[in-house]
């Protein structure tokens, strides 16, 4: 199940005919913003996962192209970067662990328009490849456990 959030921060459910409101899965949630939402969403997916498929299962779909997709994870806590796709495998330094945070504005709906600011700069990194969203918190865990903590 992929949710989405659109329209105007609305819940939904992202199908292959388009995106279901779910909204009314969780209206005993009591949030100020999207992202308080998807925080208790997460948290209690144990209680909502049912409802919200239900919904998803039994709600009409809208085209994709007719609602106007957020972003997932609207404000994000941290968001850490590795720049480890950019170091050639020959490179003296292939090794160095290089990582670093990104603002948690920097988060863009789907058809955003990202804007540069009046600099001298030539170089732009703008975009993350891959991104995982944690569930629950986890520390040293065991490789056969490492995609527990993952929620999407």
């Amino acid at each position: 199940m992929k949710l989405v959030f659109f329209d105007d921060y609305r819940l939904g459910v992202l199908r292959d005919d388009g995106v279901v409101d779910v909204s009314a899965a969780i209206t005993n949630l009591h949030y100020h913003t999207a992202q308080e939402l998807l925080t208790q969403v997460i948290e209690r997916w144990d209680i909502y996962q049912d409802a919200i498929a239900s919904a998803a299962d039994s709600g009409t779909a809208r085209p994709v192209d007719q609602v106007r997709l957020r972003p997932p994870v609207p404000r994000p806590g941290q968001l850490v970067c590795l720049a480890g796709n950019y170091i050639e495998p020959d490179h003296p330094k292939k090794d160095t662990f290089n990582a670093f945070l990104k603002s948690p504005t920097s988060v863009m709906a789907t058809g955003d328009t990202v804007e540069l600011p009046e600099t001298d700069a030539t170089v732009f990194h703008f975009e993350p490849e891959f991104a995982l969203v944690m569930g629950k918190r986890a520390s040293k865990l065991q490789p056969e456990d490492a995609l527990d903590p993952i929620v999407g």
